[in-house]
């Protein structure tokens, strides 16, 4: 009836119907791989499906909820119940075995811990395994009663064949088992693959070979005899190739001692990753996640990188996987307002209800926005509103769940790779002054609270580590508190539009005044610099700088600072002597860092010198007293020497403080 596809209509509307769906959702995946050599695998089933679907149904009962996880689960790794059912000889704990797998002789296998064992694999006769192992889609372990033993951490890649046991191909005898003794002499030996051993895809392992420890195969090899440890070998017959690396001991007892620490691998999910904070925040954790960065107690595994151009399919992955989900996505600037809502309310909606679905009740972190206070110039804001109602959607998440929720109202952000002429003032100011672009200031005196975003992504990982800062908000205000209801970044900062101009006009001048304006630790001047800099085009990467040339060499003026002196460089000449002077107030230091030289000094009115043989192979600073004439000396007759000297203040030809006077009297 079925494939005549006449089938009664309550057969569609009743729990058989149901069942159906529930049944072809689960086996999708298998339904997928078949069709790649049959394109008309399950075609009535499909139909059946598709009826059953476009029907309206009474509620499912709970049992019948239960069936549907239960067949959702299906295309999974056996379950518990099913290992046990298999009627192994022993096996540990997390061991993961395809339902595709085919097991022959169970009885006579004893798996260990943290091993898994893919699609489509076989494995027969008397076989044991270790800890840490992987056995990848479509391989072979032919045991016998001779046995193959795979030691911890070794891994067969995909399509290799291992063979304990095998047939006598000279002639003397018939080759398949179907044919009796005496007519048939298989001969064989144990397999082992010793701690740390991998052997490439598509290898076969021919019996009684050891495969020593720490040793890789390569891909395609016919392995006939024993391989030396911690050797790599290729090839048909497998051939010695190098030495392979031992930091797989280093890196297991790493591993150890962080499991015994109890240290977990996050998985982190970021919607909006394409964004300002997004790109900033990812690259951050990528940082701690590959080692670079040791400051942070956390152990990164995945970093999921989600966005409007994402498949969207992996949305479902991703939440089901991750260990913390920051929600940067979000709408700033659409064609029309109700896309606010849709993307700042509607994905925030979406997001939660996929978290739902997986029972993951992981904490997740909000950006939202100063403007969702509703007051003053924000109290109509449309942007406002949708990031107000992403809030209460957040924090009602959390009650109903039980998952943790930081929600952030970001003020002004500023820094690199922020989006000019976008919804950032300071950005724009940044690209169109580096660009000679042209800028409005409607209002000099305008004030913009601002936050820099390396101090939101310090945050952000302080959240990571559990150090989030609560805080409640008195108006535009936000009021440590360690029960608050919202977090907050501690560190921002106020500048009105005018100071924000000024200073990035000072920060064009500066490769023609040399001048660096003050910027102390921390401030704001600071770190708008560092973000100036980054939107500089790369014709003004590099500037010149003016050299004062003459016959013994050059002098060349760096750096000027407003509180804190000067940097230049001097080059002279072999055999030449430079300074000869001295400074009533000004005191200097000399680095040489190339060459070999001589710098002496004398204080005014004495007759001892002091000397100091200086050299680029060993760098010091030497200070240059005041009230002593100086001078330094090339000492080379073939090199220049090159100097660094820093003076405490600037030059200033009104009032020079130099005064020419030898050191010496030749």
């Amino acid at each position: 009836m079925v494939e005549k596809k006449y089938l009664p209509i309550w057969v569609f509307e009743s729990a058989s119907g149901q069942a159906v769906i529930r049944l072809y959702e689960g086996l999708q995946d298998m339904i997928k791989e078949r069709r790649r050599d049959n394109p008309n695998y399950g075609e009535y089933f499909e139909w059946l499906y598709r009826k059953c679907k476009s029907k309206k149904r009474k509620p499912l009962k709970k049992d019948i909820a239960t069936e549907h996880v239960q067949v959702r689960n299906y295309t999974s790794f056996l379950s518990q119940k099913e290992l046990e059912e298999i009627g192994f000889c022993s096996y540990g704990t997390n061991v993961k075995i395809s339902r595709y797998a085919r097991i022959y002789s169970p009885e006579k296998i004893k798996i260990g811990d943290n091993v898994r064992i893919d699609d489509f694999c076989i494995l027969s006769g008397k076989i044991s395994m270790g800890s840490y192992i992987h056995i990848s889609p479509y391989t072979c372990l032919i045991a016998g009663d001779y046995g193959i033993t795979l030691k911890d951490f070794t891994t067969v890649s995909s399509r290799c064949a291992i063979y304990a046991v095998s047939d006598d191909y000279s002639g003397h005898s018939l080759t398949n088992p179907m044919i009796s003794s005496p007519y048939r002499y298989p001969y064989g030996g144990e397999v082992i693959l010793k701690k740390y051993s991998i052997i490439g895809s598509g290898s076969v392992v021919l019996p009684n070979v050891t495969i020593g420890k720490g040793s890789a195969v390569g891909a395609m090899s016919l392995v006939k005899t024993s391989v030396p440890k911690w050797t790599i070998c290729a090839g048909v017959p497998c051939k010695k190739v190098k030495k392979r690396s031992k930091d797989l001991k280093k890196l297991e007892n790493k591993m150890i001692t962080e499991q015994k620490a109890g240290v977990k691998y996050m998985n982190i999910l970021i919607t909006g990753s394409n964004g300002f904070v997004g790109k900033n925040l990812a690259a951050n954790l990528y940082c701690i996640k590959d080692g670079k960065n040791r400051t942070r107690d956390l152990t990164i595994d995945e970093i999921f990188e989600y966005d409007i151009d994402t498949e969207e399919s992996l949305l479902d992955t991703y939440c089901e996987k991750a260990d913390f989900v920051f929600n940067l996505a979000g709408v700033n600037r659409p064609k029309e307002q109700s896309e606010f809502m849709d993307g700042n309310f509607g994905f925030a909606s979406k997001l939660l209800d996929t978290l739902k679905k997986h029972h993951n009740t992981c904490p997740v972190m909000l950006s939202s926005s100063i403007q969702a206070t509703l007051i003053g110039r924000y109290g109509q804001s449309d942007y406002g509103k949708s990031k107000l109602a992403g809030e209460e959607l957040f924090f009602e998440y959390g009650k109903e769940c039980g998952a943790k929720v930081l929600v952030y109202r970001f003020p002004n952000l500023f820094g690199k790779w922020c989006r000019p002429n976008y919804n950032s003032a300071v950005a724009t100011f940044c690209n169109n002054i580096a660009n000679n672009l042209p800028i409005q200031v409607n209002d000099r005196a305008t004030e913009l609270e601002l936050l820099y975003i390396d101090d939101l992504v310090e945050e952000m990982l302080d959240a990571l580590e559990g150090k989030e800062h609560h805080c409640e908000y008195q108006e535009l205000d936000p009021v440590a508190d360690e029960a608050g209801r919202y977090c907050y970044v501690p560190t921002t900062h106020k500048a009105t539009l005018g100071e924000i101009v000024d200073l990035l006009e000072a920060f064009k001048n500066q490769p023609k005044t040399l001048l660096i304006p003050e910027i102390p630790e921390d401030s704001f001047a600071k770190k708008l610099y560092s973000t100036y800099l980054s939107y500089l085009p790369k014709e003004e990467v590099s500037f010149p700088l003016k050299m004062n040339v003459d016959d013994r060499g050059s002098f060349t003026e760096l750096l000027k600072t407003a509180n804190c002196g000067q940097f230049s460089v001097n080059i002279s000449k072999p055999g030449i002597t430079k300074g000869e002077h001295w400074h009533n107030s000004k005191w200097e230091f000399f680095i040489v860092v190339s060459g070999h030289g001589l710098i002496q000094e004398r204080k005014i009115g004495t007759d001892e010198v002091i000397e100091f043989e200086v050299s680029g192979e060993k760098i010091e600073a030497i200070h240059m007293l005041p009230g002593y004439t100086h001078n330094i000396i090339n000492l080379s007759e073939t090199e220049n020497l090159v100097t660094v000297m820093w003076a405490n203040e600037q030059f200033d030809p009104k009032h020079p403080d130099t005064f020419f006077e030898k050191v010496e009297e030749k």
